[in-house]
């Protein structure tokens, strides 16, 4: 290998996919670790149902609109001239659900995930105009909550005697204990929700970005090896 050849070899790197060094995708995964630390983060310094989904909200809000931007073009001119503006207030890509409904429509997330951020969404709607503050095991919360995909099961309510029958101070733990559980569960179960929906790749899933076929090319034993993002093996 000649000088030359030998200054190029060090500069290119030795796996890329989809274009990018294997080094910028492997930050990419930590940056989705990072958000859903973050998320975990904000959903459990929400102590009460109306804290916890006002931040479940706003997580959402960030991770599609992360998702739209990485739809459309990426240049810089593009994303301030064209994409900003879509997503401004005015623009009409300025309400969260209109954001959302285009996500589901190019097939970027999946229809559980839209139904429960639909159902999140409104739930909070809901909250804006009722000055009643629910405890996270009240009916009004577990029903909806019930509903939600990402939510495998709610922990099973305790059998609990009659307040004449059982000693109020373990009556209270145990009634502590669950609401603790079932908030546990809110949390975790959104968290994979919002995680999950900031962790995916438009570029592979939308017909925008799988329109063409991407290659990736790397030397294993002296032979390129090929692989077409579009239709992988």
């Amino acid at each position: 290998m000649n000088t030359r050849a030998q200054r190029a070899a060090r500069l290119q790197p030795e796996f890329a996919i989809d274009g990018l060094p294997y080094a910028f995708r492997t930050a990419t995964m930590e940056e989705a670790q990072a958000f859903e630390n973050q998320v975990l983060e904000k959903l459990n310094a929400g102590k009460t149902v109306r804290s916890f989904l006002i931040a479940a909200v706003e997580l959402l809000a960030e991770a599609l609109n992360v998702l739209v931007v990485q739809v459309f073009r990426k240049d810089d001119y593009a994303v301030k001239y064209a994409v900003e503006p879509l997503l401004s207030g005015a623009g009409p890509l300025g309400e969260l659900s209109v954001r959302l409904k285009l996500m589901y429509g190019l097939g970027v997330i999946a229809r559980h995930e839209y139904e429960d951020a639909e159902l999140l969404m409104a739930l909070r709607e809901e909250l804006n105009h009722d000055g009643a503050e629910y405890r996270f095991v009240d009916d009004e919360i577990l029903g909806p909550f019930g509903e939600l995909h990402c939510v495998s099961a709610l922990p099973p309510q305790p059998a609990l005697l009659p307040p004449g029958e059982a000693d109020e101070a373990l009556l209270a733990m145990q009634q502590q204990r669950y609401q603790q559980m079932v908030r546990s569960t809110m949390v975790l179960s959104v968290t994979a929700l919002i995680a999950g929906i900031g962790a995916k790749q438009p570029s592979r899933l939308s017909p925008l970005g799988a329109r063409n076929g991407v290659r990736a090319s790397r030397r294993v034993t002296g032979r390129a090896f090929c692989y077409n993002a579009a239709n992988p093996p």
